[in-house]
């Protein structure tokens, strides 16, 4: 009866210590897969806005273009295809003006929410199949597609401008754009942001508050 007993015991206490290690096992792969996902939303989000992270709209961007590379190589052996001059989307960089008198005058925190605000005000500002992100600092990026022509980010242009002015319309701050059109034949991430950037500063030259197409 003894023994009986001492084999029940033990049984019990090795079921116990069985399921203590299985929860512990199984506690830290819940924490090593929440790490995980915080990561990847760090990567793939900015913590301040929730666009897009700079990381992760040159990912989506790069995609993009590869596909139309793939597509322009493809037409090029086509005896009737699209002209690779055709205007199929625009990369667009924007820069707040006279951001930082904000961050001056009313702090940093004031900053921080105006900058989520404009951020919610771009996001709101273009259709679901655009993306927007937050390159830096008072700095995003917008890139339109599919579009078939230039009236259509000019007037987009326009209105995120107008849409910020109206946010901003108790501060000094505007917001200027730097425009490249991409063409069908694709092209290089770091070919399109170099021609928005320098779009972005003759915008600036001409007054700012303001876009230019480059």
């Amino acid at each position: 009866m003894f023994l009986q007993l001492y084999v029940i015991y033990f049984m019990i206490l090795f079921f116990l210590c069985t399921t203590a290690a299985l929860s512990v096992s199984l506690i830290i792969q819940i924490r090593k897969k929440a790490k995980a996902l915080q990561y990847k939303e760090a990567f793939c989000h900015d913590y301040l806005t929730g666009l897009s992270s700079r990381q992760a709209a040159e990912i989506y961007i790069c995609g993009a273009l590869n596909r139309l590379n793939t597509a322009a190589v493809s037409a090029a052996e086509m005896p009737a295809s699209a002209p690779s001059n055709e205007i199929v989307a625009a990369f667009m960089i924007l820069d707040l003006d006279h951001f930082k008198e904000v961050n001056d005058t009313k702090g940093h925190m004031a900053g921080d929410e105006l900058l989520r605000q404009v951020g919610q005000t771009l996001k709101n500002s273009v259709r679901v199949t655009d993306m927007v992100g937050r390159l830096g600092g008072d700095e995003f990026l917008i890139y339109l597609a599919p579009i078939d022509s230039e009236d259509i980010f000019c007037q987009k242009a326009n209105q995120i401008c107008e849409a910020v002015r109206l946010l901003t319309k108790d501060t000094a701050v505007t917001v200027s754009i730097g425009i490249t059109p991409v063409f069908r034949s694709g092209g290089t991430f770091h070919d399109l942001y170099e021609k928005a950037d320098a779009a972005l500063y003759k915008a600036k030259e001409s007054g700012r508050d303001c876009y230019y197409v480059g």
